[in-house]
């Protein structure tokens, strides 16, 4: 009976230690942290929209040159290989203002329709443009490097004027803000 009482003892002793231990709460996801500045682009810079729809592999629909000046960000989107742009999304800023409209998963997808809030939208009916300029002022941006999360909507006609192909492209980055390759973004320093 003596040496039942130590162990005894002891596995009491562990039980109360154990439960005393304070747990760390579950850390919520707050997502990717900005990026070092030295990893931001330098302008002039062109890169292409993309889409991986519907074969899973990226095809390239178009593509976004930036420049900049002392006073504006410029940029520059041309479509490919006869494509013309149905709507164009671009949200420009922060590190965390580009993050919160594109992080949260959505639904539907980032990929079919782009962000729900965006800085600069342009959707056309009739005329649609192979080519679409924007110049933002600096001045309203406030950091440097600024991010840039550019998303459009393609369509190809045929001859007769009939719709023949269409898709949701984006600029395709290796930073991105989740493992959907639809949230690339990139930095650009002025």
């Amino acid at each position: 009976m003596k040496r039942i009482a130590p162990y005894f003892a002891a596995s009491i002793l562990t039980l109360l230690i154990l439960s005393s231990c304070k747990k760390d709460p579950v850390k919520k996801d707050d997502g990717p942290q900005e990026p070092p500045a030295s990893s931001a682009l330098r302008g002039p810079v062109t890169l292409y929209l993309t889409d991986y729809y519907p074969d899973s592999f990226y095809h390239r629909y178009a593509q976004i040159t930036v420049t900049s000046d002392t006073n504006n960000l410029y940029l520059h989107f041309n479509s490919l290989n006869d494509f013309t742009f149905k709507k164009l999304k671009i949200v420009v800023g922060s590190f965390a203002h580009v993050k919160a409209a594109i992080y949260p998963y959505s639904n539907p997808p980032l990929s079919d329709v782009g962000p729900s809030t965006s800085d600069y939208q342009r959707e056309y009916t009739t005329d649609q443009p192979s080519t679409n300029d924007f110049t933002i002022s600096r001045s309203g941006l406030g950091s440097n490097p600024v991010y840039i999360y550019a998303w459009a909507y393609l369509e190809k006609y045929h001859a007769d004027g009939t719709l023949g192909d269409w898709h949701p492209s984006w600029v395709y980055t290796k930073e991105q803000m989740n493992s959907d390759a639809a949230t690339s973004y990139f930095g650009y320093s002025f």
